[in-house]
This record gives C-alpha cells, sequence and structure tokens, in this order.
C-alpha cells in the first residue's frame, strides 16, 4: 500500500509569516477569527490516526522529523473515522496539516466523502515536546494580554511563534470557507492549542 498522497491533493501556498507580534497585535489578529466565522461556519478538529513516530516515540527519540506514515492500526483508525463521518456528518471543505500522517489520514476521508484534500504546508504540526506554555513568573505590566505571558520571555517564545502562526493560517482558512463546515486534520499539539486559543487560557492542559 503506497504511503504517498495521490494527485487529489490541492496545495495551498505558505503565506507570509510576519516577525514575533507585540501583545497588541496578537488582540488585533484574533479578532477577524471571531467576526470572519459567519453564523453557519463549522470546524471540526480531528487529530491524525496512530503513525509510527506515535507507535514507536521512544526508538524516534532522536530523529530529526515528525514525518511518518501510519501504522496497521492508524489505517483503520482512518477508515473507521471516514466511515463515521460519511454517516453522520456533511463535510464541505477538508484540510490537511503538512505532516505525512495528517496527510494520509485526510487522503482516506477524502476518499470516502468524495473530497479533495486541501493541504495547508503553513498549518504548524508541533513545536517540541511540551505542548503547551511553560510557567513562568513574569510581572504584570509585562504580560502579554492574550498568552498572559511576555513575548520576551525566551522560554515561552517557541509557544507564541507557533500559536501565531497557526491561528494565522487558522483565520486565512476560515475567511476562506465561511459558512462552510471545514473538516481539519492536524496534530494533536496544533488542536491543544486551537483550543486553548479559543478559551484564552494557554495554560490549560488539553490532552487529545
Amino acid at each position: 500500500m503506497s504511503s504517498e498522497p495521490n494527485d487529489s491533493e490541492q496545495i495551498v501556498a505558505p503565506a507570509h509569516i510576519p516577525p514575533l507580534p507585540t501583545p497588541s497585535t496578537m488582540l488585533a489578529e484574533s479578532e477577524p477569527l471571531a467576526r470572519d466565522f459567519g453564523p453557519n461556519t463549522r470546524i471540526l478538529l480531528i487529530c491524525h490516526a496512530e503513525g509510527m513516530h506515535n507507535r514507536y516515540r521512544d526508538l524516534m527519540a532522536n530523529a530529526l522529523t515528525e514525518e511518518s506514515g501510519l501504522t496497521a492500526v492508524g489505517w483503520k483508525q482512518a477508515d473507521m473515522l471516514a466511515a463515521w463521518l460519511q454517516k453522520y456528518e456533511t463535510i464541505d471543505v477538508l484540510v490537511s496539516g503538512g505532516q505525512l500522517h495528517s496527510r494520509l489520514t485526510s487522503q482516506r476521508i477524502g476518499q470516502a466523502l468524495g473530497l479533495p484534500v486541501s493541504v495547508a504546508r503553513d498549518l504548524p504540526g508541533l513545536w517540541g515536546e511540551d505542548q503547551e506554555l511553560p510557567q513562568q513568573d513574569v510581572e504584570p505590566d509585562e504580560l502579554d494580554p492574550e498568552i498572559h505571558t511576555s513575548t520576551h520571555n525566551v522560554v515561552a517564545r517557541p509557544y507564541v511563534e507557533f500559536h501565531h502562526a497557526l491561528i494565522t493560517t487558522l483565520i486565512k482558512i476560515v475567511q476562506q470557507n465561511r459558512n462552510k463546515t471545514i473538516a481539519m486534520v492536524t496534530s494533536s499539539g496544533a488542536i491543544a492549542t486551537i483550543i486553548r486559543h479559543f478559551f484564552g487560557a494557554h495554560k490549560l492542559q488539553v490532552q487529545v
């Protein structure tokens, strides 16, 4: 069985990601997400099926990439998910993150639903082992009003950059598909960060 996505995939060109934002720009960029949703827009956040890196995490601890195909269990998960979506959901747009395991999961869903897969290459998957904001003590006047930590904090900076790139891409996808049901297949880290963004609680522990 081929582990490469088929020709039905549509590549979404990466958008320019601006430099690390200031607290004021972070808030300004959050507003369009709510304003441009449209009353009937729905986003289904779907975690990719089990990949080789999930099953053999210890063996791949020193790997230079999180890219991997799906395990046998992962293919079964993708089949079951596709069947469930086909029975219970009406999806208008199918979007995948750039990671191979996300694309393969999306491919199987697209085959079942008769939908092309739009691959958002700039949709980040993981930013590191810790997928939530590190606990840091900072002065109140240094706090980012949304992330609730200093944007100058070296430890928190990777999360802030990851969050910014993720939400920037999400806004773009929503603006292009207002009042549609969007199925987005991505990593657990990206899903957890999106949930934290919606709740405005970036120290919230989310397990997907």
